[in-house]
């Protein structure tokens, strides 16, 4: 393995070396030897169309009342932003990458640039395969203007105020205040940011847990007035970055981040036991508390090179750590636990990715990506190793493209996997072939249609195999499975535009091995709650819309209906949702004055082998955003008004074997006369000049919560 991350670092420094000696003679004619597909330009140029994307210019319409490059994208057809939870999702799709000129940064960096610096966003709906071999659907590349040797310094605060006394004693649910700077030279380019969170959250919490033969708890219902579950969370983030252009069109580049999280969670019920065997009823208190310090540490090198004779170049090494203390604790009816863990994740990824171009239609990209994954699980009081998951993967890939007829794109290719995968009892090798084809055409200036089969590979998270035990209550106990298995994905995919304001699609995703919940019971009296695999079927219809009404008024809507199915361990379950965005703005000129209306309806039912669970709320939004002195200032009010026509309040879940039932409900009226107060400055000052392109990118480690905002 060791021998492996060399050859890749020695490559690396090779490419940066090759580079040097060739860039002297290639400045004048890089730019004519990159490969452009067919365009179309339409509505006097302000939306571009070629095979791949959309592209839409910054006009001054698309940006009046806006304060970021996020309330912009909101403005985009088929484009969701959500301002509570600050995601991004393409056609109600939220596995989408944002890049500025072609390079991914963080969420401080998009917040603190100006919109008068971008020029267009680029809207990739069939991205090359260094994305989609990581599960990337879209891209978002928000490309800059001439830029300019100077500094730009954002100062903002993120506010959420519990007005109507739903939170409990926290009026101040959310506090996030951020800095970011951005200095732009004539060689280095360097950013550094840092931001604070205090988060706290509480919830009414009701259940019922029935286990067969044995005992029925049930609580007393809770109101938003006096909620029962509680959760905090203080964080630090910092991220710094530095771009060195060692040549013209040759970018090296340095990144950092790092994020500090302490989270509690804490729950307490009156609880209500009936014991079946002695035929006794008694009430008692419940408490279970779970605390989480974590330390993640990311840093990675980037070398992207074009070279005169039609070859690219882009290079990647990097590294994650992730160290997170876990505490937890039970207390009930003569039961009291503490179980004390350490989870560890260390991460390391190489990656070379070449493309050639043949002549103006046809081009040739392949590349290799390496991963090695190493997860452990610690007795924090003796330090035994209780579990390993350690997987390395290999993924090799090659693609044609293809262009032809004016307007006609051939996307074709196929990657090769092979993972080992090995834990406490096993290890297991697998090989898998993972094509991708893709096929967009474009009959006119108004029709856009694509379809696509992709297949890639998904793996389980550091929670679902860590082997740390929680206890839920005196019989039910949560953990991970280190046995999980990666899950092969395809997915098909149809897509149409039509006169730029019409998006239909539809999809198809079957999952081999897709990770889900599971009850059994263990020895005795006791229950356990962990992760399996099982085969998971979706189909989706998507119809997004853009309507402006009048000048000022405009109206966007995306619909989306899913139908979800789940099948394994001789069970199967399925369920369908209707999920629905919509929201009409109106630009006040006078006054400059922009006021939204906004209702999402996003809460989904997900079915599980044993039963079913929802994610996600549904909400009604009312906001003003008003800017100050020249655009430099801007002030945003949110207010999510206690209107529940067609707001489901409640998040449930169900779970139902033959030796356990388990009921759920969490009441969502927390959210109801919730204040959202964004206060930002920006500050700019430097002189033009022409910047350089490059990429690079980050993998995150995602762990699932409650799927609230």
């Amino acid at each position: 393995m060791w021998s492996k991350r060399c050859i890749f670092s020695i490559s690396l420094m090779t490419a940066v070396l090759v580079s040097l000696s060739q860039s002297q003679n290639e400045a004048d004619s890089i730019g004519s030897k990159t490969v452009e597909l067919d365009e179309v330009v339409v509505k006097a140029a302000l939306v571009k169309h070629d095979s791949r994307s959309d592209e839409y210019v910054l006009t001054s319409e698309l940006c009046q009342g806006a304060a970021s490059v996020y309330e912009v994208l909101s403005r985009l057809p088929g484009v969701v932003y959500n301002n509570i939870g600050n995601t991004v999702s393409v056609r109600m799709d939220r596995n989408v990458l944002i890049e500025v000129d072609g390079v991914q940064v963080p969420s401080e960096y998009l917040q603190a640039l100006p919109l008068s610096r971008i020029s267009r966003i680029q809207i990739v709906y069939a991205p090359s395969a260094r994305y989609t071999t990581e599960g990337i659907r879209y891209v978002i590349n928000v490309k800059l203007k001439n830029d300019f040797v100077g500094h730009d310094l954002y100062i903002g605060n993120y506010t959420m105020i519990s007005a109507g006394d739903n939170n409990g004693s926290d009026i101040v649910a959310n506090e996030q205040p951020k800095i970011q700077y951005i200095y732009s030279g004539e060689k280095f380019d360097v950013t550094a940011g840092y931001g604070y969170g205090t988060i706290h959250w509480n919830y009414p919490i009701s259940y019922s847990r029935n286990y067969t033969g044995i005992a029925s708890v049930n609580t007393a219902d809770a109101g938003p007035k006096s909620p029962n579950d509680h959760n905090g969370t203080n964080s630090h983030a910092a991220n710094i970055g530095i771009d060195w252009q060692i040549a013209p069109y040759h970018i090296l580049s340095l990144r950092g981040m790092y994020h500090n999280d302490r989270i509690n969670h804490e729950s307490v019920y009156n609880a209500a036991l009936k014991e079946f065997q002695n035929d006794s009823d008694t009430d008692y208190r419940e408490t279970s508390i779970e605390s989480s310090e974590a330390d993640n540490i990311s840093a990675a090198a980037y070398y992207q090179g074009v070279f005169h004779n039609g070859w690219s170049i882009y290079s990647a090494l990097g590294y994650d750590r992730l160290r997170d203390n876990l505490r937890s604790a039970y207390s009930g009816l003569n039961v009291y636990s503490v179980n004390r863990h350490r989870n560890t994740k260390d991460y390391i990824r190489g990656e070379l990715d070449l493309n050639y171009s043949f002549n103006d239609a046809m081009a040739l990209n392949f590349g290799y990506r390496g991963i090695w994954n190493n997860y452990k699980t610690f007795n924090r009081d003796n330090n035994q190793l209780l579990s390993k998951y350690e997987d390395n993967r290999h993924n090799g890939y090659a693609f044609f493209d293809w262009s032809f007829a004016n307007s006609l794109l051939l996307h074709i290719g196929t990657g090769v996997e092979s993972i080992h995968n090995n834990s406490f009892n096993s290890k297991r090798d697998w090989l898998n072939f993972l094509p991708q084809t893709t096929v967009t055409w474009q009959p006119s200036e108004n029709v856009q249609l694509m379809g696509e089969y992709t297949a890639r590979m998904e793996y389980p998270s550091l929670y679902q195999v860590s082997a740390s035990p929680a206890f839920i209550d005196q019989w039910l106990i949560q953990t991970g499975n280190p046995q999980l298995t990666p899950s092969r994905c395809q997915t098909v995919s149809l897509q149409a535009t039509f006169f730029d304001a019409l998006i239909l699609g539809a999809e198809y995703v079957h999952s081999s091995n897709s990770i889900t919940d599971w009850y059994e019971k263990s020895d005795g009296n006791r229950y356990l709650k962990t992760f399996t695999n099982a085969r998971n079927r979706e189909f989706r219809t998507v119809a997004a819309y853009e309507w402006t009404i009048t000048k000022g008024l405009t109206w966007n809507n995306i619909i989306q209906w899913q139908w979800q199915e789940i099948a394994g361990h001789g069970l199967a379950n399925h369920a369908s949702n209707l999920s629905w965005n919509s929201n009409m703005e109106y630009w006040i000129k006078p006054i400059e004055l922009l006021v939204k209306v906004e209702y999402s309806r996003e809460m989904q039912k997900i079915p599980l082998l044993q039963g079913w669970q929802q994610f996600g709320q549904d909400l009604w939004q009312l906001s003003l955003r008003k800017t100050f002195i020249n655009n430099s200032l801007s002030v945003s009010l949110n207010y999510v008004p206690p209107i529940h026509i067609g707001v489901r309040t409640a998040q449930k879940s169900c779970i139902e074997t033959p030796s356990l039932n388990l009921s759920q409900n969490l009441n969502l009226r927390t959210y109801d006369n919730l204040l959202m107060l964004r206060i930002e400055w920006r500050f700019n000052k430097g002189r033009n000049k022409q910047r350089q392109v490059q990429q690079y990118e980050f993998d995150s480690e995602q762990k699932q919560d409650k799927g609230l905002l």
